[in-house]
C-alpha cells in the first residue's frame, strides 16, 4: 500500500523547524550521556554561541536599524505617509530585518569561531 504525502497545509514550517531542533537538542543530549562530550565542553559551546554573540548582535542591529529607520522615513514622508512611518518601521524591523541580521551575524561569530579552532587544532 503507498504511503499517502500530507498536504503542505498541515505541515507548517515552525513546526518542521521545532521537531529538527528537537532532535539535534537530543542528540546532544545522547552524546552527553554516552560520554562522547563533557557537560563543561558542551556548556562553553552553547554560552559562545548564544549569549557570547549578543553584543555584536546588539551593536550591529542598532546600526542597521537607524540606517534603514532614516532612509524608510524619508521615502515615506515624501508619499505622504508621515503619520504611519512608527507603525511601518516597528513591523517591518520586527519581522523582516531584526530576525535575519540577527541569524546571519550569529551564524558568522559561530562559524568563524569554530573555524579558528580547528585551525588551531590543525597547527
Amino acid at each position: 500500500m503507498p504511503r499517502r504525502r500530507v498536504p503542505t497545509w498541515l505541515r507548517p514550517r515552525w513546526l518542521i523547524r521545532l521537531g529538527e531542533s528537537c532532535l539535534i537538542g537530543g542528540q546532544a543530549l545522547a552524546a552527553l550521556a554516552k560520554g562522547q562530550v563533557g557537560i563543561n565542553d558542551l556548556m562553553v559551546e552553547l554560552m559562545e554561541a548564544g549569549p557570547g554573540s549578543f553584543l555584536i548582535v546588539i551593536i550591529t542591529g542598532l546600526a542597521a536599524g537607524t540606517v534603514f529607520n532614516i532612509q524608510a522615513a524619508s521615502e515615506l514622508v515624501k508619499q505622504g505617509a508621515g503619520a504611519t512611518v512608527g507603525g511601518i518601521l516597528a513591523l517591518g524591523l520586527a519581522r523582516e530585518i531584526a530576525p535575519i541580521l540577527t541569524a546571519t551575524l550569529v551564524t558568522g561569530k559561530v562559524a568563524t569561531a569554530y573555524a579558528a579552532q580547528l585551525g588551531t587544532m590543525k597547527v
